[in-house]
């Protein structure tokens, strides 16, 4: 056996090649020897080592890309595969970008890279690739490069652009009612994809909960609960399925916070009573993160000879799954005895965000946003606006954490004032405020609910009034630096105005509105599948 090395390379020659040389086998004293292109193997101790040669070609530039069969978030690109060494062989990879903005080579590392890029064919084959995740009504621009075994890459193939078509989006309008009045509460969107609307009729019985599918069209409709004098505030998709709503029963001048549950079907399973005073509301609540349910809301006795002796003070309880009380707390704040919390939502820390109004006979108005931990400890409070007329009706949290509220501006004297504006203020993730939008103008309007959309931007819904009596549903679209986008209004020659607002599976917007211009009875639920910019196509 040899103990040395020996290699023989000659003009175009090197030592037992790889299996995809070709060349002429030779004999030389136990050597095999074979014209080979790319490699170098050896003999030593009768091992074969692979010895790779330098390879510095790159593969050809794409220059024949064509971007086309546009959809509403994709567009396919073609071309002709390149080769592994200029226009012959095959290639190993494609490296496939997009951006909004002409494609170079000083921003190429900037532009976004495809993923499941195809693997290419021979040189000359026809290729395609359909880049997914686009957003809708945008120009992009495409570049394509080449890369061999070696990691050699081609240049930036031609760029070329193509804008993705508007999404169609189902939208309808449906109105639900009987001969008398109904008043809308709170929409939300059903586990199956349809849409569950909740609030006051006199038709049918107080709590009136309605069921339709994707569609628009009426599944069911159903008084769900025990006592005819019940109203529902809000209402939760419970995880099994259900729905659980928060409201009072009883009478304005004596009522209990009230608390039920329902299955997916409108079926009552519990309903509980909460009694703090002479008057108690469940204003809202949420499915807690750890199970069961956080719900607020307020009490008040009222002295009418002292009115000034009367008592009132706003409530946090904990609900379990089957509708058992484990804790209540007072909500309360350093700077007033008296709260009225309107809305709760949930964090994604895990916490909840609550926010309201405050205020007594000898302290002056304010707003709040507080924040509580799971187990309804005070995490932050900041109080705002203190002396101004206004109210906070609605909360809602961004992805990262901040904080936005909706409400109504009554001007600098709300009871001369004209002047009723939608107001809309955003708060950091610790309460430290933003900015502050008043949307208004000639018109009189309430903000009655805002949510966060997928893009990072916030629509409120409420209610525009250019005349007495004769309001309409209004939508107003901010962006995260409180810039209108947008604004929609809907309505008939009578009193109509949006209550509630959710954000559809398919990205659009639902709706919750009630009104005097459309329906059966004096006023009825009016529902409105829209696209995501707030529009009706039919």
């Amino acid at each position: 056996m040899r103990t040395e090395q020996k290699t023989l390379i000659g003009a175009a020659s090197a030592v037992v090649p790889h299996s995809s040389a070709v060349g002429k086998l030779t004999g030389m004293r136990g050597f095999l020897i074979l014209f080979v292109t790319a490699s170098i193997w050896s003999c030593t101790d009768d091992r074969l080592v692979d010895i790779k040669l330098n390879d510095t070609i790159p593969p050809a530039a794409i220059t024949d890309i064509v971007a086309d069969s546009a959809t509403s978030g994709s567009i396919t690109l073609r071309w002709t595969a390149p080769g592994d060494n200029g226009d012959r062989g095959t290639a190993a990879a494609y490296d496939i970008r997009y951006h909004k903005s002409e494609i170079t080579s000083a921003n190429w590392d900037s532009a976004t890279q495809c993923e499941g890029e195809p693997t290419p064919k021979p040189a000359g084959s026809p290729e395609s690739f359909v880049v997914t995740g686009l957003e809708e009504l945008t120009q992009y621009f495409f570049a394509i490069k080449a890369v061999d075994d070696a990691d050699n890459k081609s240049t930036i193939s031609d760029v070329v652009s193509d804008t993705t078509l508007e999404k169609y989006y189902v939208t309808w309008a449906r109105t639900f009612g009987g001969w008398d009045w109904e008043f809308v509460d709170d929409v939300a969107v059903a586990p199956d994809g349809g849409y569950v609307i909740v609030g006051d009729s006199w038709s049918f019985g107080h709590i009136y909960l309605v069921k339709v599918d994707t569609n628009g069209s009426l599944e069911w409709a159903k008084t769900c609960a025990t006592s005819p004098v019940s109203t529902a505030r809000t209402i939760a998709v419970t995880p099994d399925g259900g729905y659980m709503m928060a409201g009072y029963i009883g009478f304005t001048e004596s009522s209990d916070a009230y608390f039920l549950k329902v299955d997916g079907s409108g079926n009552l399973l519990w309903e509980i009573q909460y009694d703090g005073m002479d008057v108690t509301s469940g204003r809202a609540a949420v499915v807690a993160h750890d199970g069961g349910y956080i719900a607020i809301g307020d009490t008040y006795a009222h002295s009418p000879t002292t009115p000034e002796e009367s008592l009132g003070f706003s409530f946090i309880l904990k609900l379990s799954e089957s509708g058992e009380i484990l804790w209540v707390d007072s909500l309360t704040l350093s700077v007033g005895p008296y709260l009225a919390p309107l809305s709760i939502t949930a964090t994604p820390d895990g916490g909840y965000v609550i926010a309201g109004t405050g205020g007594g006979y000898d302290i002056p108005h304010f707003d709040f946003i507080m924040k509580i931990d799971d187990s309804g400890n005070q995490v932050w409070y900041r109080t705002f606006r203190g002396g101004l007329h206004d109210y906070v009706w609605s909360v809602t949290v961004g992805a990262e954490g901040e904080v936005i509220v909706a409400g109504t501006w009554y001007g600098e004297d709300p009871v001369s004032s004209d002047d009723d504006d939608i107001l809309l203020l955003k708060f950091g993730a610790s309460g430290n405020k933003l900015w502050e939008l008043i949307l208004g103008g000639d018109f009189k309007g309430n903000g009655w609910s805002i949510v966060s959309t997928a893009d990072g931007c916030y629509v409120v819904a409420g209610d525009f009034a250019a005349v007495a009596n004769s309001a309409d549903v209004y939508l107003a679209k901010v962006d995260n630096s409180g810039q209108l986008l947008w604004e929609r209004r809907y309505g008939g020659d009578q009193a109509d105005g949006a209550r509630s607002i959710a954000v559809a599976p398919d990205g659009g917007l639902m709706v919750g509105a009630m009104t005097e211009s459309f329906g059966a009875g004096a006023s009825d639920y009016w529902l409105l599948k829209l696209d995501p910019q707030g529009r009706l196509y039919e």
